[in-house]
């Protein structure tokens, strides 16, 4: 049931892979580049390097909720606390880089004025 229009767009997708996906991957490889250090600059903060992903997963030594919810709150930052995927993920947060390079930059400029408020 996906609408003609779709399905051409998908079959374009994938004849344009070759072109696209490259670029794509080196975009989020530089965002990652910069956002993990400037995390890790934060007190309280531990994020490594993703090698596969458009998100970062930093470990937060204080309640994931109550970081998640002040960002969005104080900052108007919107992140998930990692126990949304589960217990495994508790203590730290999922931050998306799907977002441009300023809007990260802006992001990473509040959190570093916010800090994890522990």
């Amino acid at each position: 049931c996906v609408p003609p229009f779709v399905q051409a767009a998908a079959i374009e997708a994938f004849n344009l892979a070759d072109e696209i996906i490259p670029a794509i991957r080196e975009t989020f490889r530089k965002r990652i580049a910069v956002a993990a250090p400037r995390l890790n600059n934060v007190q309280g903060i531990t994020c490594a390097a993703s090698r596969a992903t458009f998100y970062l997963f930093p470990k937060v030594a204080a309640d994931e909720r109550v970081v998640a919810k002040r960002w969005l709150d104080e900052g108007d930052i919107a992140v998930l606390p990692g126990s949304a995927f589960g217990d495994g993920g508790k203590t730290f947060l999922r931050i998306s880089l799907a977002c441009s390079d300023a809007e990260l930059d802006e992001a990473l400029t509040r959190i570093e004025r916010l800090g994890i408020g522990a």
